[in-house]
């Protein structure tokens, strides 16, 4: 049989009020957030542009400590003035510190692939994953906006797909995701890493209730285990 373990479904909470009101986050997802900085004077470490501190995230704090499950992950953004500038040589012992232990970083596809070029960060992955491949457990890789279309040749590959054609180049609608979860499926059953949306708060087909994107992969995932185990079972 399949192992028990479910597919992650990762969204990108980066925008947490739409038209003044708060996004609340889905709690049974994985919201992944941005942290922006180098770029407010001496201020280090800063979450989507405001310091952690900040009134602007009490909702949020709220919700998270009221203990709904939900998991989350710090990442280095990659767009943000002044967010690779401040890990050169001569700024890391100063920036790096703070980001050690709590911080992730989400490549671009093309990034983990050996000779076909493309990477925002500079950050060389293929000795990365050489030098360490037991102790990976998964990347969070883009595809969209023209680093790669929506694959993933190893099973630890976390698919990151736009979940809005307003959010970047490269919109795969949410069928064609389903269509591809069930091949990798097919490929890796539920030992590989899952699929994640850029980003959360305008997510289709039901941009007011920006969960159902979430809900809909899980399910895809869900009905495409029922038939490899029902085919499994039939052929014992």
């Amino acid at each position: 049989m399949l192992p028990t373990v479910v597919n992650p479904v990762i969204v990108y909470y980066q925008t947490h009020y739409k038209n003044g009101q708060f996004v609340h986050p889905f709690p049974s997802s994985t919201a992944a957030f941005h942290l922006n900085f180098g770029q407010f004077g001496n201020d280090i470490v800063h979450l989507n542009d405001f310091p952690p501190n900040s009134s602007y995230f009490a909702p949020l704090l709220l919700e998270m400590m009221q203990g709904n499950g939900t998991k989350v992950l710090g990442m280095l953004g990659g767009a943000a003035p002044g967010t690779y500038d401040c890990l050169t040589a001569d700024l890391l012992y100063t920036y790096y510190p703070p980001l050690r232990d709590v911080i992730r970083t989400s490549p671009i596809a093309t990034a983990l692939t050996e000779g076909f070029g493309g990477n925002l960060s500079g950050f060389d992955y293929i000795p990365l994953e050489q030098d360490m491949t037991s102790s990976i457990d998964w990347y969070n890789a883009q595809f969209y906006s023209g680093f790669g279309t929506f694959f993933a040749e190893d099973h630890r590959v976390t698919a990151v797909v736009l979940t809005n054609p307003d959010n970047g180049s490269g919109y795969i609608d949410a069928h064609a995701v389903e269509e591809s979860i069930g091949n990798l499926m097919e490929k890796y059953g539920t030992g590989w890493g899952g699929v994640g949306g850029w980003e959360y708060f305008n997510s289709v087909p039901e941009e007011d209730r920006p969960w159902m994107w979430a809900v809909q992969m899980s399910e895809a995932m869900r009905v495409q285990k029922a038939r490899i185990e029902a085919r499994m079972d039939a052929d014992v």
